[in-house]
C-alpha cells in the first residue's frame, strides 16, 4: 500500500490476460488482470453512479459491466474500493478522464466528489 496525498493505492495490477467478470479484481486476495490500479476509500458508500456514467461517457449506454471504474466490495471488511482500468481489455474501456470534458463524468455524479477526484489525479500521476 501506498499513501499519496490522503488517497490509499493499493495495488497496481500487471496487464496479464484472464477471464473476466463483471468486477476483475477481488480485493482481498489480490487476484487482478489487465492493468488495473485498485484505491482504498473512506466515504464511497458503494451507489455506483460513477460507474453508470462511466458507461454512459464511452458507449452511450449504461452498463457497468463496460466501465472502466468499478465499485468493488471488500468482502472481510467494511468500505469499499476503486478500480481503475489503465488499457482496453476487449470487456473493459480504459480510463481516459473523460477526455474533452470540463470534469469527467464519475466526478460529477458522484456524492464524495472531493475523494473521487483525488484518485483520479493519483490514477493519473502514477499511469
Amino acid at each position: 500500500m501506498q499513501n499519496v496525498g490522503g488517497v490509499t493505492l493499493i495495488l497496481i495490477a500487471p496487464s496479464v490476460s484472464a477471464g473476466l467478470c463483471q468486477h476483475p479484481l477481488d480485493p482481498m486476495s489480490g487476484v487482478a488482470s489487465g492493468g488495473l490500479m485498485i484505491f482504498e476509500t473512506k466515504k464511497c458508500c458503494g451507489c455506483k453512479s460513477c460507474e453508470m456514467a462511466c458507461s454512459y461517457h464511452h458507449k452511450g449506454v449504461f452498463s457497468p459491466s463496460i466501465a472502466s471504474i468499478k465499485v468493488l466490495d471488500t468482502k472481510d471488511r467494511l468500505g469499499f474500493v476503486i478500480s481503475l482500468a489503465e488499457q482496453n481489455d476487449g470487456r473493459v474501456i480504459a480510463c481516459d478522464r473523460c477526455e474533452g470534458l470540463d470534469e469527467p463524468l464519475c466526478v460529477k455524479y458522484c456524492t464524495e466528489r472531493d475523494e473521487l477526484q483525488d484518485i483520479l489525479k493519483e490514477f493519473s500521476h502514477n499511469r
